[in-house]
């Protein structure tokens, strides 16, 4: 499997997130004009997890014209060591918005959880609050991971003499990867005991059958980030994986908010 063009990894994202944007502007514009409610919880963090996509996106477009892209060439002229120390920081603030911001969807999907699931089942409700509480977890432990890696003084990720990066750590990303595989599989897997309290038409529980299940689009864009990383280290790949799993999550977000009651 070839990379990418680096010339299109960009416009890729560029295309991805505006399909983002309009998905949450439309979930938006429905709260806001069409039901006249205000926005909920859920709809904040909806908005969050765009602005943090919007700020992934700044940096996946700093490190491409500072070079972050290029394929290496041993008879190319070495950058500059003000370019070389920039793009160093510029991808370990990365880390942050994709290891620890892709949580903040997450934590959206819950608290809608949390308003679709009835205080009648008590036992369903018991299994959000621990989901949530795991995720939680795992976001707080992505956060410190990403940031204390390489000890206390986080300075060495950009140092050019250092041995140790976050952002080029494969037991970093192994880590992170399970962590974030685990929480989206208990969230993907939390609606569906809903459906045997529904008093629904056999058709519409198919309909929240297919709504619930497009997560699935997102944990296989996470399995073929972590693939491509392990097996052929094409980073131009990697980042349009990372643009289509955003871009899921804000379409099954949005998709389930809007289509179930």
């Amino acid at each position: 499997m070839a990379g990418v063009a680096k010339e299109a990894v960009v416009p890729i994202e560029a295309t991805l997130l505006s399909l983002a944007i309009v998905f949450v502007f439309a979930r938006l514009f429905l709260r806001l004009v069409r039901q006249r409610q205000k926005l909920t919880l859920s709809d904040w963090i909806l908005i969050a997890s765009l602005c943090d996509a919007i700020a992934l996106f700044t940096t996946d477009a700093m490190a491409y014209n500072l070079g972050g892209m290029d394929e290496y060439d041993p008879k190319a002229p070495e950058p500059p060591v003000a370019d070389q120390i920039k793009l160093m920081k510029v991808s370990f603030a990365g880390n942050y918005f994709y290891d620890t911001g892709i949580y903040i969807p997450k934590l959206a999907m819950l608290a809608f959880y949390f308003k679709l699931i009835p205080k009648t089942m008590p036992l369903l409700r018991k299994a959000l609050y621990g989901v949530s509480a795991l995720t939680l977890t795992f976001a707080v432990t992505t956060c410190f991971l990403d940031t204390f890696w390489c000890g206390p003084n986080v300075s060495v990720n950009w140092d050019l003499k250092g041995t140790c990066s976050t952002f080029d750590s494969k037991d970093v990303f192994r880590i992170d990867w399970v962590l974030n595989f685990i929480s989206d599989l208990l969230i993907f897997a939390i609606p569906f005991p809903l459906l045997h309290g529904l008093q629904l038409s056999r058709r519409y529980i198919i309909g929240l059958i297919a709504t619930f299940s497009t997560g699935i689009i997102t944990i296989g864009a996470s399995v073929g980030r972590f693939a491509t990383v392990e097996s052929i280290k094409a980073w131009t790949n990697v980042c349009k994986l990372s643009a289509i799993r955003r871009t899921c999550r804000a379409l099954v977000l949005t998709w389930n908010q809007t289509c179930c009651p």
